[in-house]
């Protein structure tokens, strides 16, 4: 068979296995988002200049913006932008007087009460006691009031305690059903580790336990008989 017609032959394949339909449907998929992502790259951009002009930051203008450390919803002058991104002025308060660090704005650097209940099962009554026991350094955020807005467990201040939380990581599972749809779901860290020998030497697993495949926070009443 000459070289042409098994260029040909293979081109004709291709056209077959190929689903013009499927081919447009993703390329209006992609400029939809072009559309929308075109604005919001735009004004990132725009924000990057001014922040020359005002290094130590500024307020944004507009509402709905969220803060990067409380998540909170925060609008107008009640936000702060600077190279570390949006803050609420109640955390950028805190970060004035140095009762967090700037870097807090980056999640991956501290546990909230909501990581530690989700990562290792730990409820808001065993993480406030080992903050009074010891176990754990809490910074917190307060507002005017002294009302607490935001509990931060920062790794740099327990470092022989809580690891770092790429180790922690939960995962997407995909599972198929009685009909043959996908389900895909989350699914914790520990179910594809043994969680003890994944964080050995993180003193955080020994005030837990497994539980029916859950892990959980030991009982006061367990580590009291230990001691």
């Amino acid at each position: 068979m000459a070289r042409s017609e098994i260029q040909m032959n293979v081109l004709t394949s291709r056209n077959k296995e190929f689903n013009w339909e499927k081919a447009m449907e993703m390329a209006e998929s992609m400029l939809h988002m072009a559309r929308v992502l075109a604005p919001m790259q735009q004004e990132d951009e725009r924000r990057k200049r001014k922040l020359k002009e005002f290094p130590k930051g500024f307020h944004l203008e507009g509402r709905g913006y969220s803060c990067f450390v409380c998540h909170g919803s925060c609008s107008e002058e009640e936000t702060w932008y600077d190279q570390h991104g949006i803050k609420c002025m109640v955390c950028q308060g805190a970060i004035d007087r140095g009762e967090i660090p700037a870097t807090a704005a980056d999640k991956d650097t501290w546990y909230s009460r909501y990581d530690m209940e989700s990562d290792f099962g730990a409820n808001r009554h065993a993480v406030k006691r080992w903050v009074k026991e010891g176990i754990l350094k809490a910074r917190s955020v307060k507002r005017e009031n002294n009302y607490e807005h935001e509990l931060l467990l920062l790794i740099e201040d327990n470092k022989e305690t809580l690891p770092p939380k790429e180790l922690v990581k939960s995962q997407s599972v995909n599972e198929t059903r009685n009909d043959g749809s996908v389900w895909t779901h989350m699914e914790p860290w520990y179910r594809f580790v043994d969680p003890f020998k994944h964080l050995k030497g993180y003193k955080i697993m020994d005030h837990l336990h497994m539980v029916n495949g859950k892990l959980e926070a030991k009982p006061q009443e367990e580590k009291k008989k230990k001691k």
